[in-house]
């Protein structure tokens, strides 16, 4: 298990007890920027997840989300200031994208948070930094696989397969344009 102090865990469970548990019923744009070009910061919860190795790859990994709501949080810092969240088929379609900012051609970093909880029910916090690729979604069972390749870890190493509980990733830098799609004024 990696090892984390109690203070953080605490933390983590609640945070992500409240993202996860959140109400999905929220408008897709709860405030709206004045400016015309924003970028975005945004958060995907699951209940669970599994962070598996590829091969014998010393940074690349496999990461599952399993039961994901159908939306996805999004917020601006400063001077914009706004959030809401995004159907989940809107942020995935950002991966198609061809032009040289999409996700699909400039992938955002990620941080991941949460839980590991080992066989006796001992919980541990998990913080991992990286990159986040190639999202497959099966709506069926609310599930989405990403290619994760790892930046930043506090641990020395990271098993071939994490199994972990509540989990939130923090993904950075979607540019969102206003007057467009779901985000009409």
């Amino acid at each position: 298990m990696f090892k984390a102090s109690y203070a953080n865990l605490v933390k983590y469970v609640i945070v992500l007890s409240i993202a996860v548990f959140s109400s999905s019923s929220i408008a897709i744009n709860d405030t709206q920027s004045t400016s015309e070009n924003v970028q975005m910061q945004l958060v995907q919860t699951a209940k669970s997840a599994t962070i598996t190795k590829i091969n014998n790859s010393k940074d690349e990994y496999t990461i599952t989300l399993n039961r994901v709501p159908d939306y996805v949080s999004y917020f601006a810092d400063r001077p914009d200031r706004t959030a809401g969240v995004l159907p989940l088929s809107v942020f995935l379609q950002e991966w198609n994208g061809n032009n040289k900012n999409s996700m699909k051609n400039n992938p955002p970093n990620v941080a991941i948070e949460s839980m590991q909880v080992d066989k006796k029910g001992k919980r541990e916090a998990i913080h991992i930094i990286g990159v986040l690729s190639e999202p497959k979604y099966d709506v069926k069972v609310g599930k989405i696989n990403y290619r994760f390749k790892l930046l930043s870890s506090p641990y020395d190493n990271i098993p071939n397969k994490i199994s972990l509980s509540y989990t939130a990733l923090f993904i950075d830098g979607m540019m969102i344009h206003w007057g467009t799609g779901p985000f009409g004024h």
